[in-house]
């Protein structure tokens, strides 16, 4: 007797842990994007959209390296930061 219920308690736990490891990416996948706080030509990039086309060429960012890579980008918009300031941290020219 004791080891039908072993059994059944073990059943029912692993499918509550499969209904719910089927809810997580699904979470994931419905979030915001997360923005990294650098716009370009107007866009903010984010995790769901790191490039953009910019007239002719691109504009990319990877979050890994923290490198923006401009490829004949044509940039024309801009990014009015209505708090009154600006902030650049960790940037340098290569």
């Amino acid at each position: 007797m004791r080891e039908k219920r072993r059994k059944f308690i073990t059943a029912i736990l692993m499918a509550v842990v499969m209904v719910l490891g089927g809810f997580i990416p699904s979470i994931r996948a419905n979030a915001e994007p997360v923005g990294y706080g650098i716009w370009v030509d107007g866009t903010e990039l984010t995790d769901a959209n790191p490039s953009l086309n910019c007239g002719e060429g691109t504009a990319a960012y990877d979050d890994s390296t923290k490198t923006l890579t401009l490829t004949n980008a044509t940039i024309t918009g801009a990014y009015q930061d209505t708090s009154g300031s600006a902030e650049f941290k960790g940037f340098s020219q290569v």
